[in-house]
């Protein structure tokens, strides 16, 4: 299961909306379906307006993925629409040190490996990182890796000089994309 949000992102996916993951079976959408209608329910909470609409994405997200064929036809819309901007179904997430360290075939540069259900693997290198704002060297232990938070959201408690920052990586072979989470310092 997915751990995003996306009951009031317009540009969520359906999956995201019901927290599911494009591989998950028709059973578990239908749970998260449940437990999501559960917890947007306009008579369950404060703001009418705002759980109205949410209560209306997820009806929406679970009217085309409890079928099988509309489900497909979403699937390859959104593989489709692959330009920029497009919605990305993230198949699942890790943290950065979840993620196999290693030195690059072409040698010296830093990447990170994380296997794939294909059995091919999700690569991301030392640059790409930086790039983000993952910060290498002295800070690391301060800002990334080993940071010693849950990274997911959990219960590691509260940094105020650090924030959260995710990265998509498309697999080597196949469709599947992972979001891998790791810290840097706020500015």
């Amino acid at each position: 299961m997915m751990r995003n949000d996306g009951y009031g992102d317009a540009a969520a996916t359906h999956y995201q909306v019901l927290n599911v993951s494009a591989s998950s079976t028709l059973d578990e959408i239908r749970a998260c379906y449940r437990a999501a209608l559960l917890a947007v329910h306009p008579d369950k909470q404060g703001s009418k307006e705002d759980s109205s609409s949410r209560y209306l994405r997820v009806q929406e997200a679970w009217s085309v993925l409890r079928d099988a064929e509309s489900r497909a036809e979403y699937d390859a819309s959104v593989k489709s629409s692959g330009g920029v901007g497009a919605a990305v179904v993230v198949g699942e997430e890790v943290v950065l040190e979840d993620m196999e360290e290693c030195e690059s075939e072409s040698g010296g540069d830093l990447e990170y490996w994380y296997p794939c259900r294909c059995s091919d693997f999700f690569v991301v290198g030392a640059r790409e990182l930086q790039s983000a704002g993952m910060r290498f060297g002295e800070d690391a232990a301060s800002v990334g890796v080993g940071s010693g938070v849950d990274a997911l959201g959990g219960d590691g408690g509260v940094d105020w000089n650090r924030q959260r920052q995710s990265i998509v990586l498309p697999c080597g072979s196949c469709s599947l994309h992972l979001r891998v989470y790791f810290w840097v310092p706020c500015t």
